[in-house]
């Protein structure tokens, strides 16, 4: 495992500031010199190169140093182009099938709509003809029978009528929308060729590109000339030198040497290039570094004679100094006799429960985890805090950790503009990867055993057979759930109450669903997997119900109409289906045909249709559709 500890030059030794300057010159000129010779196709021999490092004055091992730092920053680079690259892939190809989908609906529409408006014309003349009949009409019992079916066809007509309208404004819409998704995708594709242009050979701007590129906008940001913006040009570029450490040498390195001193502190010993040595002075002594974290780890790889890269990095304060070393790790078995400690991620927190040898829940934690909102910095120093909390309480109770093994990468390129913001700024907030690393991080460096699970249904496994009969939360249950399966307990089904399965929802409600048949052979997730199909649906019928109570505008008191029961009454009504109270019964005044606008009125027991507001202060009155 490779760790970098820094620390921060004393005060004390800060008069050597000028001459690490002079230094980070020399070394940096050295990488971009070194860039120019491989980019100009020249081969690496002592014999080509020797010339350059003896015209700046550094040693060949100083030379050396400065090209493996430019090595390791190139292929940084190019393994970063390699991940955007097939970050932007996934983004190409999602967009594709959006323009696809959206060309299909623009085709369908188009047909749609010229079928719908011969069928409309169809209706209007039949509803012409059947208005002529009634008004022709001289019997009672005919004309009801006619003024029953033009009930009928003025319900067909509206609700073709409606079509129409949809299937006219997404002919409207469509097309605008497939030209902006037409020029995003023309942008990924850029980004994409940009990013494969980068993998091999890699570029590089020294000194970043976004400084770079202040100087065309001097006062924008914050230059008053040019020669200032050059003076900061200069220093980014001269803001930090490397030497990379050797093994079996003392101190690690053969030009930055860490030396432990007998009170526990270092002293570090940098020798000074050819150019800048002096009779009297070839190399300067920093006192008395301390590492307030990594001191241990550095004092062993010292003893046992470990090479120690030594990074000097300039910053608005100082000078700091960053040793990496790379520290062996034990492996550590998987030991479930004390039990284990399940993780599960969320949005907002991470869920924790300890679980006894026999699969039962003994304690549960909820740590907060809000990264919305904070920078890339705070979130790491938070998804590391939290990490460290989750080993402590590992050491403390002996046992392996067991988390999901989860990528989001995928599903956070397949972002769309259709997709929930609620949701999208979920997945976007979530550094899971992050957290992943920070956790693994922490476990190798305490000898805790970590172990990775396939994350399949094991939050709807937890809803279903452990929230309720525990009382935890549904991530508790999820995380009771992830502990099991690493310790091999058995994911059946539980036995359902009168053929049905209670599943609690977060907001303290719940569902309740069928149990899907076992089938011999098949797997012990496949009803699961059937579950899971029954409990999204159910969860999207339950929002759907939430919102329509919300959205829906009433003309005065009483029940929501969107919520009452839709039924058919004996004869067609204006609109197809009567919105009815239960246990009640809906009658027409004189047959009149309600239009737009008109007012329903329940009074008593009596349902009835009338053009104006009804005086009766006790009853209730909803717009007609």
């Amino acid at each position: 495992m490779i760790r970098t500890f820094e620390t921060r030059i004393s005060a004390a030794d800060d008069r050597h500031a000028d001459l690490l300057g002079k230094i980070a010159e020399k070394m940096c000129v050295a990488e971009r010199k070194i860039h120019a010779f491989l980019a100009a196709g020249k081969e690496w021999k002592a014999d080509e190169y020797r010339q350059i490092y003896t015209k700046l004055g550094l040693s060949a091992v100083m030379f050396r140093s400065a090209k493996d730092s430019l090595d390791s920053r190139l292929r940084s680079i190019s393994e970063l182009a390699k991940v955007q690259a097939a970050d932007l892939t996934l983004r190409v190809d999602q967009k594709k099938k959006q323009i696809e989908d959206k060309a299909e609906s623009l085709a369908k529409a188009r047909a749609s709509l010229a079928g719908l408006q011969i069928k409309l014309d169809d209706l209007s003349c039949r509803i012409s003809d059947l208005q002529a009949n009634i008004e022709a009409a001289s019997k009672p019992s005919v004309k009801a029978k006619a003024v029953a079916k033009l009930k009928v066809l003025l319900d067909k007509r509206s609700i073709v009528a409606e079509k129409l309208t949809g299937f006219a404004n997404d002919i409207e819409q469509i097309p605008f929308s497939l030209h902006q998704h037409r020029r995003k995708l023309a942008s990924l594709e850029y980004q994409l060729h940009r990013a494969e242009v980068r993998v091999e050979p890699p570029h590089i701007c020294f000194g970043t590109k976004s400084l770079f590129r202040q100087q065309f906008e001097l006062e924008a940001n914050g230059f008053k000339s040019h020669t200032e913006w050059k003076s900061a040009w200069k220093q980014a570029r001269t803001s930090s030198f490397a030497f990379v450490g050797v093994a079996n040498m003392t101190g690690g390195n053969e030009v930055a040497r860490l030396k432990l001193r007998k009170d526990g502190l270092f002293n570090l010993e940098l020798r000074l290039p050819p150019s800048l040595r002096t009779s009297n002075h070839s190399f300067i002594t920093f006192r008395k570094i301390s590492f307030n974290h990594g001191h241990d780890a550095i004092v062993a790889a010292l003893a046992r004679q470990q090479p120690l890269t030594v990074r000097f990095v300039r910053d608005d304060t100082s000078w700091k100094v960053h040793v990496t070393i790379e520290q062996p790790t034990a492996s550590v078995k998987f030991d479930d006799n004390r039990g284990c400690l399940g993780i599960d991620l969320n949005a907002d927190s991470v869920a924790l429960t300890l679980v006894d040898r026999f699969g039962n829940p003994i304690r549960s934690w909820t740590i907060p985890m809000v990264t919305h909102g904070l920078s890339s910095d705070q979130a790491l120093d938070l998804t590391r805090k939290v990490a460290k909390q989750i080993i402590d309480l590992a050491t403390k109770y002996h046992v392996p950790v067991v988390a999901e093994d989860l990528d989001f990468a995928t599903k956070k390129a397949q972002l769309t503009s259709d997709t929930s913001p609620r949701y999208a700024r979920m997945l976007s907030s979530l550094g899971y990867s992050s957290f992943q690393r920070a956790l693994a991080s922490a476990c190798a460096r305490n000898t805790v055993c970590l172990r990775q699970v396939n994350p399949a249904f094991t939050s709807l496994i937890g809803r279903t057979k452990f929230a309720r009969r525990y009382g935890l939360s549904v991530h508790t249950a999820a995380a009771l759930s992830i502990a099991r399966r690493a310790m091999g307990f058995s994911e059946r089904m539980p036995k359902p109450i009168e053929g049905k399965i209670i599943l609690p929802l977060d907001d303290g409600g719940h569902v309740t669903l069928s149990r899907p048949a076992r089938i011999e052979g098949r797997h012990v997730w496949s009803p699961w997997r059937t579950l899971n199909v029954r409990y999204k649906a159910a969860l999207a019928a339950h929002r759907r119900t939430r919102h329509k109570s919300r959205s829906s505008g009433m003309v005065s008191g009483g029940p929501n109409p969107e919520e009452l029961p839709l039924r058919r009454t004996n004869g067609p009504s204006p609109v197809g289906l009567v919105r009815m109270f239960p246990d009640e019964t809906a009658k027409f005044r004189g047959g009149a045909i309600p239009g737009p606008g008109d007012i329903y009125h329940s009074h008593q027991k009596i349902g009835h249709w009338v053009g104006q507001p009804h005086d009766n202060p006790n009853s209730r009155g909803y717009v007609c559709p």
